[in-house]
């Protein structure tokens, strides 16, 4: 099927081959400063949810800690997600 302007382009199609397995992160630039973000949830108790989030400057790196996070994670099978206050 094609259009005035061209051939027809599924988007949907290639959105899909590029997303990531569910449960597996997540990668996203912050718009306020440019840093990398990378996500990983974890499970949770009802009415919290947990996440693990590190900021990165390049991307790549952000990829190298998500690839470490869900490493950790599958072998110890949890997280910290908070950092220790001082009185802690």
């Amino acid at each position: 099927m094609a259009t005035a302007a061209g051939p027809l382009r599924l988007h949907f199609l290639t959105v899909a081959k590029n997303k990531r397995a569910k449960g597996s992160g997540t990668i996203y630039q912050r718009a306020s400063d440019g840093m990398w973000v990378c996500l990983l949830e974890q499970p949770s108790e009802p009415g919290a949810r947990r996440r693990k989030v590190i900021a990165r400057k390049k991307n790549a790196d952000v990829v190298a800690a998500l690839r470490d996070l869900r490493s950790e994670f599958e072998r110890a099978g949890d997280l910290p997600t908070s950092q220790p206050t001082v009185s802690q």
